[in-house]
């Protein structure tokens, strides 16, 4: 029986531990999905939304049931890694990551990837951690493939545009969207991630500065709400600015509401 939490965040000007992965980025595979793949009518599943989200304050929006669900996405998405030759070999630890709530609750991507996948890896999911959730499970890979020495995982961006319920810090996705990030340790790019708690608005910016310097000349690709960029909703709040790399790349994400700043470097 595995207990997975999220990992400690850094105070602003210390160190985070562990932040160089053990595996590599071997590949980013993207799809975006324009045209919504089903039509969510049940009742009991609306019923069930509105439950859950009454303690919350928020209410299930009853008009949102047009989407593309979770697990549709990462049947597509397995598909386009056999093409890639990318399950050639199978993988050890498979993770699906959210900022926005699936728009079926009773359909699983972690539980269908276990059995769609080669193999037989541990899989769960990772959510309710806003823009930092890919930073997050890349350092929940990190700590086990450490532990268990695994050389190969997956994980699995997803965002959908029909919000099952108003709520949380991540803005509302303008599409639906699925990243790939194939993990392998004797290929592909070096990653290091960190992450830091307690970062207003005004340092952000200042804190990214210092952190790039000295890596040469990377390329930064940031979201909202960093390098002068205002937050604004319509866009992916997880795998938004996701994408092949061509040289040494920082992948910066800010959550306002969260005061969190994550920071991913692929070199």
């Amino acid at each position: 029986m595995y207990r997975t939490v999220a990992p400690c965040l850094t105070e602003c000007g210390g160190s985070a531990r562990d932040a160089e992965l053990p595996l590599r980025l071997a590949r980013i595979v993207r799809r975006e999905f324009p045209e919504p793949g089903c039509r969510v009518q049940d009742p009991d599943v609306i019923g069930f939304l509105n439950d859950a989200t009454a303690r919350r304050g928020t209410v299930a929006k009853a008009d949102s049931v047009v989407g593309t669900t979770f697990a549709a996405m990462a049947r597509d998405m397995v598909s386009l890694l056999r093409t890639a030759g990318e399950l050639d070999e199978p993988f050890d630890l498979v993770v699906v990551a959210h900022a926005t709530p699936d728009l079926h609750p009773w359909v699983s991507p972690a539980t269908y990837l276990n059995h769609a996948l080669p193999g037989d890896p541990l899989t769960f999911s990772v959510s309710d951690q806003g823009l930092s959730a890919a930073y997050t499970a890349l350092r929940i890979i990190a700590d086990y493939s450490r532990r268990h020495s695994y050389r190969r995982a997956l994980l699995l961006l997803a965002d959908q545009s029909t919000a099952s319920c108003d709520g949380g810090t991540a803005p509302e996705p303008g599409g639906d969207v699925a990243v790939a990030l194939v993990l392998d340790a004797s290929s592909g790019s070096a990653l290091s991630v960190e992450q830091f708690r307690g970062i207003g608005p005004s340092d952000v910016d200042g804190l990214l500065a210092a952190r790039v310097a000295g890596l040469g000349s990377p390329e930064v690709v940031a979201g909202p709400g960093i390098l002068g960029d205002e937050p604004k909703a319509g866009g992916r709040p997880c795998g938004g600015i996701w994408r092949a790399v061509t040289g040494p790349t920082v992948f910066a994400d800010y959550d306002a509401g969260r005061g969190e700043l994550s920071l991913c470097l692929a070199s």
